[in-house]
């Protein structure tokens, strides 16, 4: 299709070109623009030519003055959003007014009707806002009444996408503004990275992970906003995931303002489901109360028209700014402190905190006469052991044994004498179990949000024909996260961090009509956020005692913090903080003229960014993985399978595996996008109109200030013989004499095949749009029954190829990771070197670059492929839409979406089990793994490529009813479903169990809903309104009901891994073997133990036979569906007549029904031998979205 397509689009190219260098004035909005077009004629139909046509915007009282050519035809463009008149006159005429309102990218057809007359007469006419679009692409409008009426969690406008067809979420239940603004929608299909933000046609998303949103307007600077989901047109451009267009508030001729203030407070809401699963003390009183909440949300707005001084001019000394300059300002605080319930950690019980195992004891074991274990006993051989009391017992499952002599500890107990005394200071930072089950934990981390923002907006007319806009966004966010910024789930007040980060977004745009078929709008828009956080938990070793006895391998560790701790218990993390800072500058054109009955529109844009960021988190402080191998028991020099206990093998300060990395490095990239369109819509008849275009885009590859891009290259690998230039027979040291420590390693801008970057540059990405609206005009038959009247009903197609921008982060992942630039290492121990406190690189033992080098670990950042090409996709879609009576519309389509190229990461290094076991590697030992890989030197390699694919099938259906006066109700039924072979970009949840086939994993995609429905509603009560008598009028009407109410399908259970010790070095895959159906059995019951329902049967799963990868796939389960509520009740009291000058109070329930509803389930399978229904929450939920909560508010109109 590309290639296709490439003579057309040079064609293009080069007239935008030609038209671009004569275009060096003007912008607007493009992306928010609105378009009228229509045919003056008479009573009889007949065209009338020359006819004076004024559209004029009643809020600012700038009009537009164009004449009927020949055919009676009219085209006004562009035209800001708002409310119109539209007056056309000829001589022998009456004058005709229309009054209508243009929405965003509206493509409005308004026929005007003459009839034979006295001039002086007026016939006026009131244009209902349509329903139905004359366009090729699949949209859907949000109005500002919709925007500020409907209950919004938070007063977000994100949740609003929630409401439309065709749109899956993972939002969280209070969207956040700053840091925490994350867009996690996903539109028909594509992913939530690849959805463009546009904001005054402004892009507002921080490309560090193209869900992060710059700055999110608040709902009262919004007018109204716009989503194309399918087939949009070659004007927009950047990404290919749908379009979110939001247009802001401006001023006009009066002035107007708004005061408001929301609050929320813990005494009203209901108690979490995880909370009332606590028993109650023994006096009857609550453990845990509701958790606590103060939410306070205040601002206002004020706009007009803005006065000026007038310069040596005469008369008065200001003018009024009356249909000339006007302003917009807009000031919004929330402050916030939430906790949330948190039931998905556990922790050491008492007894095992002090070492006593006696409660863990399983069942006993036997041997088989082929040397396995069993806990049958049927034909096999009790496995028996003298213990550290003389005692000669038979051995069960979960034995703990003494180290140094290989003897079971008396009792399952480890001694204190035994016990690492850093161990034990590190035992303050694990609390004591609170929950139904032994080691549950269950509490409400708090976390404050302190945000403010400020939006200054410009609009100014120098005449009909040149006007210039100007916005100021500035964001203030204050955050404290009680698990660190971008950290991993622990425990209360341990990588606790302070946050600040403040943005900044400046747009300006100038909008040139040099003749009624001629305009030019030019836009450059600065935007910038910095992101500080700082670690004010106990986090660092100095809080516990002995800690600062722990050892690393490299000495730097910017904030001294804790390393680490992963038992089988919830880990313990600290973080080293983060400075980031991110800023793009963008300059777009586009010159729009028509001829005929084509609107012709060429432009471009082009794009510089930076992104200056540190490695951050806590990787230079090291990582210790504990797991049952070093405190299990040993026949010989074979494991005895079952014993053992990774929380064992922490007291005992042996370690099965340690990582750290040498650094903490800072990047400062350069990059950004140079795109160019052309686009006709041609209206082929009054009924049939055409879209055709092409886009150009050319992402400029990423580069860095000072040549810190890195990547594994296999191109400049050079293969190292293990006989000869391995230090050690296991690989994990290589002799420097023999290998380059960088084998492999390319560097921009000095051994990269690629200059200054590391990936080629793709500039072969040609995008062509096509689409097809057609409004049938049958007179009669079944096409009049099926499809209405003329005018009331739209066919459209369409087919468009898109490409994405990809994410900066994983560019960022590669450089911090990899030599020279960091150096990662990890180790595992050996049966004779085992990795403890005092020795992390004990099974290594050199210094990172000596006679020896470590083997480096490339899992945890990764590489970047150098076939990296630009991520596309294509979308084709095919849809009605009926105006079935007066105001409500019926839409139903179907949209098909086809990723490829798109970004995944995978282990390019990895070794499959049975290379794994020809290594030598068992349960008790890695054997010489490394040894055995692709790339010898190296341990993992994560690498980022673009491999995956997606495949969406859709049937999008709405129903809009929309009355001016009082009632507006939208229907919204998505039936689809979603496959892929990874969800998103750079998710470890998405590397595959086998990486050398990558499509055993191609399953439903975890944004993937087979059922949404949405129903969003604003009615304004009729009754009592208009009561003659006041004090009726006053206490009984003017109410209004508003709501959203949600019902999905859940979300899919991604995958079952089974733990580190069933993988048993290596010669297991991670997935178990499904040995019933996991949606049988248990599944849908309810734990007597916990109380909570089994989201699949925990006991259908079985670990791999050695050597083999196990057979369950992703997504073979689904959690339990979403059901909630939202509803608004709103008393306004009037102060004048025109309705403009009042006070609203609100009420408002967020999860009216108090609904639970599963968001996260437990899907790490415990070590085969535990009771997983006694020791484990193994297939139960461990998170819920918020329960009910009330929210209270006032707002002033004036």
């Amino acid at each position: 299709m590309k290639n296709n397509f490439r003579q057309l689009a040079l064609i293009m190219c080069i007239a935008f070109i030609c038209s671009f260098g004569l275009s060096l004035s003007a912008l607007a909005q493009e992306e928010t623009s609105a378009t009228v077009t229509g045919q003056v004629t008479d009573s009889t139909g007949a065209a009338i030519s020359n006819a004076t046509i004024v559209v004029t915007n009643t809020a600012t009282g700038q009009a537009r003055t164009i004449q009927s050519n020949e055919e009676g035809n009219y085209t006004v463009f562009p035209l800001i959003p708002g409310t119109y008149t539209i007056s056309v006159e000829q001589s022998g005429f009456k004058k005709t007014v229309v009054n209508t309102t243009l929405n965003a990218r509206d493509r409005r057809p308004i026929d005007l009707v003459l009839e034979v007359g006295d001039a002086s007469a007026v016939v006026t006419v009131t244009d209902e806002p349509p329903l139905l679009q004359d366009s090729s692409t699949g949209q859907a409008l949000v109005s500002g009444n919709q925007v500020t009426e409907l209950p919004l969690n938070n007063r977000n406008f994100i949740r609003l996408l929630e409401t439309l067809p065709g749109v899956s979420s993972d939002l969280d239940d209070e969207s956040n503004f700053g840091l925490t603004s994350r867009a996690s929608v996903s539109i028909n299909g594509l992913r939530r990275n690849a959805v463009n933000y546009l904001v005054d046609g402004v892009s507002n998303t921080d490309v560090g992970s193209n869900i992060t949103l710059l700055s999110t307007p608040t709902v009262d600077s919004i007018q109204e906003f716009k989503v194309l989901s399918s087939n949009y047109t070659a004007e927009i451009g950047r990404s290919g995931g749908g379009s979110v267009i939001i247009v802001t508030r401006g001023g006009g001729n009066e002035y107007h303002g708004r005061l408001y203030e929301f609050v929320r407070n813990d005494y009203f809401n209901a108690n979490s489901f995880f909370n009332n699963r606590i028993p109650r003390r023994a006096d009857g009183s609550i453990v845990a109360d509701v958790p606590k909440l103060r939410y306070n949300n205040f601002g206002g707005t004020f706009s007009g028209p803005l006065p000026f001084l007038r310069f040596g001019e005469g008369g008065p000394v200001f003018t009024s700014g009356k249909n000339k300059t006007f302003f917009f300002f807009s000031e919004e605080q929330r402050r916030i402190i939430r906790a949330t319930t948190d039931a998905g950690a556990t922790t050491p019980s008492a007894l095992e905190r002090q070492g006593n195992f006696s409660a863990t004891l399983g069942l006993p074991l036997f041997r088989t006469p082929a040397g396995a274990f069993t806990t049958v006993a049927t034909g096999n051989t009790p496995v028996t052991a003298v213990n550290t009391a003389g005692q000669t017992i038979q051995i069960q499952q979960n034995q703990i044994f003494r180290p140094s002599d290989n003897l079971p500890y008396a009792g399952n107990i480890i001694p204190l004498s035994d016990i690492d005394p850093r161990s034990l200071g590190l035992l303050a930072a694990f609390p004591l179990p609170n929950g139904s089950s032994r080691n549950g934990f269950t509490f409400s981390p708090v976390n404050i949000n302190n945000t403010r923002q400020e939006v200054v907006r410009i609009d100014h007319n120098f005449n009909a024909n040149h006007k210039i806009f100007g916005r100021f966004t500035q964001d203030t966010s204050n955050t404290q996260e009680s698990f660190g910024l971008f950290g991993a789930f622990t425990f209360p007040n341990i990588s606790t961090t302070d946050t600040k980060v403040p943005g900044r977004v400046f747009a300006v745009s100038y909008t040139g009509i040099f003749s009624n078929s001629l305009v030019n709008e030019f836009t450059y828009n600065y935007s910038t956020n910095t992101i500080g956080s700082q670690l004010v938990g106990r986090g660092r070793r100095s809080d516990y005692q002995n800690a600062a006895d722990i050892r690393e391998f490299f000495p730097e560790n910017p904030n001294n913090s804790l390393p680490g701790i992963f038992t089988r218990f919830t880990a313990l993390n600290s973080t080293q903080g983060y400075s980031i800072e991110y800023g793009n500058s963008t300059f777009r054109d586009v010159l729009s003229f028509t001829r005929g009955n084509h609107l012709f529109k060429f432009g471009g844009e082009i794009t510089k960014e930076f992104k200056n960021e540190n490695l951050g988190g806590n990787s230079a402080a090291g990582s210790f993985g504990f797991s049952a191998a070093q405190s299990q028991g040993l026949v010989g020099t074979t494991a005895i399978t079952g014993t053992g206990d990774s929380f064992a093998s922490f007291l005992l300060g042996r370690a099965n595996t340690y990582s750290e990395a040498q650094f903490d490095p800072r990047v400062r990239f350069r990059f950004g996008r140079t795109e160019f369109f052309a686009q006709d819509t041609w209206k082929i008849r009054p009924n049939l109109t055409l879209d055709l275009g092409v886009r150009y885009q050319y992402f400029r590859p990423i580069t860095d200030v000072d040549n810190l891009l890195v990547t594994f290259d296999p191109a400049l690998y050079r293969p190292v013989n293990p006989a000869t230039d391995c230090a050690t027979a296991a690989c994990n040291a290589i002799t420097t004499a023999r290998v380059d420590p960088l084998n492999g390693i390319a560097r921009a801008g000095v051994n990269s095949r690629f200059g200054d970057t590391i990936i080629p540059k793709d500039k072969n990405n040609f995008s062509p749009r096509v689409g097809l609206a057609y409004q049938p005009n049958f007179e009669s038959g079944i096409g009049r029954l099926l499809f209405g009247s003329s005018g009331k009903s739209v066919i459209r197609l369409g087919y468009g190829l898109y490409f994405d921008q990809p994410l900066v982060g994983i560019f960022e992942n590669a450089t911090f990771f990899t030599p020279p630039v960091n150096t990662a290492v990890g180790f595992t121990s050996t049966p004779t070197q085992v990795i403890t406190f005092s020795n992390p690189g004990a099974p290594f033992g050199g210094s990172v670059i000596g006679a020896t080098f470590p083997a480096r670990n490339l899992g945890i950042g990764g590489a970047i492929a150098p076939d990296f090409r630009t991520p596309e996709s294509q979308v084709y879609s095919i849809g009605i839409q009926r105006e079935v009576f007066k105001n409500a519309v019926v839409d139903i389509s179907y949209v098909g979406t086809k990723g490829d190229h798109l970004i995944r990461p995978r282990n390019i290094n990895f070794i499959t089990p049975e290379r794994a076991i020809a290594a030598g590697a068992s349960a008790t030992t890695a054997g010489n793994t490394n040894a055995f890989r692709p790339y010898i030197g190296f341990t993992n390699i994560i690498q980022y490529e673009t491999s995956a694919i997606s495949r969406y099938n859709g049937l999008l259906s709405s129903f809009n009813y929309r009355l001016q006066q009082g009632f507006t109700i939208t229907l919204a039924y998505t039936f689809s479903k979603t496959l892929t072979d990874s969800t998103n970009d750079r998710d470890a949840i998405d590397i595959p169990q086998n990486s050398f086939n990558a499509r055993a994993d191609y399953a439903e995609a975890r944004t993937s809903r087979p059922h949404i429905f949405s129903a969003s509603y604003v009615y304004e009560l009729p009754f009592f309104r208009k009561s003659s008598n006041s004090l009726v009028r006053l206490l009984l009407g003017g109410y209004q009901l508003s709501g959203i109410t949600n019902i999905e399908s859940g979300a899919p259970v991604p995958r079952v891994v089974i733990s580190a010790t069933d993988q048993a070095n290596g010669t297991r895959g991670i997935y178990p073997n499904a040995v019933s159906d996991p949606r049988g059995g248990l599944a849908g019951t309810i734990d007597p133990i916990s109380g909570l329902p089994f989201i699949f049967d925990p006991l259908a799963f079985e670990a791999a036979p050695v050597g083999q990868f196990g057979n369950l796939g992703r997504s073979f389960a689904r959690l339990p569906g979403r059901n909630q509520t939202n509803l608004a009740v709103s008393k306004q009291f009037y102060f004048n007549k025109e309705r403009t000058m009042y006070v609203q109070l609100r009420a408002e329930s967020f999860n009216l029904f108090n609904t639970t509803q599963f968001t996260i389930v437990s899907a790490a399978r415990p070590t085969s031998g535990t009771n997983i229904l006694r020791d484990s929450l193994f297939a139960r939920p461990n998170s819920t979205r918020l329960p009910r909560e009330f929210q209270f508010g006032a707002k002033f109109y004036f």
